[in-house]
Order: structure tokens, then C-alpha cells, then sequence
């Protein structure tokens, strides 16, 4: 009978854990540390902008992890938070400010991101296109910022999908928002911030109501509605 010593034991042990851990990360699809998928997600949203002051440069590198704005689940390396506001809010709509990032609409690229819990978009420009509707089906959101970032039109009821949402900003600034109907608002169940201000609620003719349902199922802390009427 062949007898092994302990280190050869050892040895063998960890031959097959490093054997393990490869063909996971093969199954996961990785890019030193990033998830393929949603790196090549990333860089579509990137191209989608113009970029004038080269906010995402760091998005070039293989580990998408790395990048300005993004942050991934230490184990997973799923991707969690993209934070692309844009930090100089105060000057964001001066005519001398193009630090902006700026697309016609925002990519659905987002959709491979299916970790994301937290998306902030706030002070960017989306020249006028409506918020797409495709935010709904993006179940895992708990931050939603929106704040400031020239959408227009009505805002879609879809985003009353996103149960797990505890903070909701969808401040207009100029107007450009409004909504008709209001009773999506009663689906959020963990929600402790509401920003709507300067959304035209002119057309709702259920706002009481939204907002009565909310609280008697759903109330939990705070809740923010500054509201224009046109």
C-alpha cells in the first residue's frame, strides 16, 4: 500500500480546490474579477453617451469592477451600483457646464445588469427623451435617482414594479415630467423617500387615493412630494 505524506496530501488538496475554483469563474463567465456580460453591458451604456469631459476614461480596463461610478458584490462580482450622477449638479445646466454626460435616450443595456440595487443618473442630460419604461423590470433597484436628468414625458407606471425601492427621486427641475396616473405609487412597500417635485401632477385624478392607499398598507417613515400644478 502506498503511504502519502501529509504535505503530498496537502499538495494534491490544493491542485484540486485551484481546479474548482477555475472551471466556477468558467461557468461565471469572468474577466479578471468582472462578469463578461455585464462588462459588455457597461461599455454598450458607455458608447451610448457623450461624454465631453471624459467622466468614464477608466472604463477601459478588463476589470469592469475597477471603473468610476461601479461597484460589484465582493464574492459575486456581480455588478451592484452604478453611480454616474453628475457631481457638479450646481452649474449642470449652465450654458459654460459640459461635464455633463449626454444621450438621446438611455440604453437597455442596463437590463443585463440584473444585480443592480442601486442606479443614479441624476444631473445628466437624456435631451428630452422619456424614461423608459424598461426600469420596471428591474426588480432588485432599492435607489432609483433620476433627479435633474431632462427626461420628459409621463413617467411610466412600470416603476411601481419595483417593490424593493426605498428611494425614488424623479425631481423634474424644469417641468418636463408629469403623470396621469398616480396608484403605482401604492405598490411600494419598503419606500422611505419620494421626490417628485416639479412633476406636472396637473392630469392625476387619483392622487388622494394613491397616497391614501400608501399610507395605510405601506407607510413606513418619509415621504417627499413637492408638487407644480399647470
Amino acid at each position: 500500500m502506498v503511504k502519502m505524506s501529509c504535505a503530498t496530501i496537502l499538495h494534491f488538496m490544493i491542485i484540486l480546490l485551484i481546479m474548482e475554483l477555475a472551471i466556477y469563474c468558467s461557468g461565471k463567465n469572468t474577466t479578471f474579477g468582472c462578469i463578461e456580460r455585464e462588462r459588455n453591458a457597461l461599455l454598450k451604456l458607455r458608447a451610448s453617451f457623450i461624454d465631453p469631459s471624459n467622466r468614464l476614461s477608466s472604463w477601459n480596463t478588463k476589470d469592469c469592477c475597477t471603473w468610476q461610478g461601479v461597484a460589484c458584490h465582493e464574492t459575486t462580482r456581480h455588478v451592484m451600483t452604478l453611480d454616474l450622477k453628475n457631481a457638479d449638479y450646481r452649474y449642470a445646466f449652465s450654458e459654460y457646464f459640459n461635464g455633463r454626460l449626454s444621450s438621446e435616450e438611455l440604453d437597455s443595456s442596463l437590463l443585463e445588469l440584473k444585480n443592480l440595487s442601486y442606479l443614479d443618473l441624476s444631473w445628466n442630460n437624456f435631451q428630452l427623451s422619456p424614461i423608459p419604461p424598461f426600469l420596471g423590470s428591474m426588480k432588485q433597484l432599492q435607489y432609483l435617482n433620476l433627479c435633474g436628468a431632462n427626461f420628459s414625458g409621463v413617467v411610466p407606471y412600470q416603476l411601481g414594479n419595483l417593490s424593493s425601492l426605498r428611494v425614488l427621486d424623479i425631481n423634474a427641475w424644469y417641468g418636463n415630467l408629469a403623470i396621469d396616473n398616480l396608484m403605482w405609487v401604492s405598490n411600494f412597500s419598503s419606500l422611505k423617500q419620494l421626490d417628485m417635485s416639479s412633476v406636472n401632477l396637473s392630469q392625476t385624478k387619483d392622487l388622494f387615493q394613491a397616497f391614501r392607499l400608501h399610507s395605510e398598507f405601506h407607510w413606513r417613515s418619509l415621504l417627499i412630494v413637492l408638487v407644480t400644478f399647470e
